[in-house]
């Protein structure tokens, strides 16, 4: 199945309501990410501006396991590098034996989704989710075969 991915922008922000809040109830995170005063960050990674983070995943109930992850991880790639960015990075949990990852983890994505777009494996780190340990992966997006 082919899906359109498409920025989430100001136009379109019912949309993301919609998505992450469908009962009206705030039961979905909301990490989203907005300068909060003018002017350049005073603060931070001295490569914020090219390195880009795949924080989550949100997808609806019925739609799971059909690919709309692997999507968003490549619409997000290519939205990172059509705006000037040269890494994407992300950090997503490994499944458990018999490869499933409970639905409370699963929104941070799976390392073999990660792996299957080309990212690489910087190491594990100590954070978690629902209780499964997240895997520091990274793509650059100026080396060769980043065109993938």
């Amino acid at each position: 199945m082919a899906y359109r991915i498409e920025p989430a922008t100001t136009e379109r922000f019912d949309d993301v309501v919609t998505l992450l809040d469908p009962h009206g109830r705030v039961e979905a995170c909301w990490c989203l990410h907005r300068r909060q005063a003018p002017g350049p960050p005073v603060g931070g990674p001295a490569d914020w501006p090219t390195t880009w983070v795949v924080r989550c995943f949100v997808v609806r109930v019925g739609y799971r396991r059909r690919g709309v992850a692997r999507a968003l991880l490549r619409g997000a790639v290519e939205h990172a590098r059509a705006r000037g960015g040269h890494v994407v990075e992300g950090f997503p949990v490994e499944p458990e034996p018999g490869g499933r990852v409970p639905v409370g983890a699963a929104f941070v994505g799976t390392v073999p989704l990660f792996e299957a777009e080309g990212f690489e494996n910087v190491g594990l780190t100590l954070a978690t989710s629902g209780r499964l340990p997240r895997t520091h992966l990274r793509r650059d997006l100026r080396s060769r075969g980043a065109g993938r």
